[in-house]
């Protein structure tokens, strides 16, 4: 006795890979919007922007943290003529806020600066005293 022997016919098959394949771009797009929205949680995190924003007439730079987050262990490198090569540790700065940083340089000095933190380096900028 021979038995029918029938495959999966062709629309049936066309059918099942674009299942297969919606449901392997569905899986794919969930995967990646996960790893895109911890990456964003990440950046929000660690927004941390330092700028030179002053000089006081005393000749200490302010620094201003523009970012959401604290920058941690901030360091100031200061240099130019009328100012000495100075690296002042000013510690933490708040988001949003200024801290000094006691560079002594002479009024009119323009100065070179470099900040950095455990979040990052920023400048190199120049600011007049």
């Amino acid at each position: 006795m021979m038995l029918n022997k029938r495959g999966i016919t062709p629309v049936i098959s066309i059918i099942l890979l674009l299942m297969l394949t919606i449901s392997l771009t569905g899986a794919a797009w969930v995967w990646m919007k996960r790893i895109a929205e911890t990456q964003m949680q990440k950046i929000t995190e660690t927004n941390v922007y330092l700028t030179v924003t002053a000089c006081t007439p005393d000749g200490d730079l302010i620094v201003r943290n523009e970012g959401t987050a604290n920058a941690t262990n901030v360091i100031v490198y200061a240099s130019g003529a009328g100012c000495k090569d100075v690296e002042v540790d000013i510690g933490t700065v708040a988001a949003g806020k200024t801290k000094e940083a006691d560079t002594n340089c002479s009024a009119g000095a323009i100065v070179r600066w470099t900040v950095s933190s455990d979040q990052g380096a920023f400048g190199p900028g120049s600011q007049q005293c």
